[in-house]
C-alpha cells in the first residue's frame, strides 16, 4: 500500500479589514513629522508624514510587513 503525501496548500489571504494604526516612533523633519505606524490586527506597517502637530497625517509608503491570521497572535 502507498501513501501519497497531499501537498500543502498555500494560506488563505486574511479577511480585508479597517487598520488599527498604532505610532511606534515619529521624528521631526523639515517636511514635518515622521510618523512610523503598525496596524495591531494584522502587523502590516506603514509610514506617514504629518505637516505639523495639528494636521492629519497622511501615508508617505505603502503598507509593508506581515499579515497574520485572526488565530495567530
Amino acid at each position: 500500500m502507498h501513501t501519497r503525501e497531499r501537498p500543502q496548500q498555500p494560506p488563505a489571504p486574511p479577511e480585508p479589514h479597517p487598520h488599527a494604526w498604532v505610532v511606534e516612533s515619529q521624528h521631526p523633519t523639515s517636511d514635518g513629522y515622521v510618523v512610523y505606524v503598525r496596524c495591531i490586527t494584522c502587523g502590516r506597517r506603514r509610514v506617514d508624514v504629518q505637516p505639523d502637530e495639528y494636521a492629519a497625517a497622511r501615508p508617505l509608503t505603502r503598507e509593508i510587513g506581515a499579515i497574520r491570521s485572526a488565530g495567530s497572535t
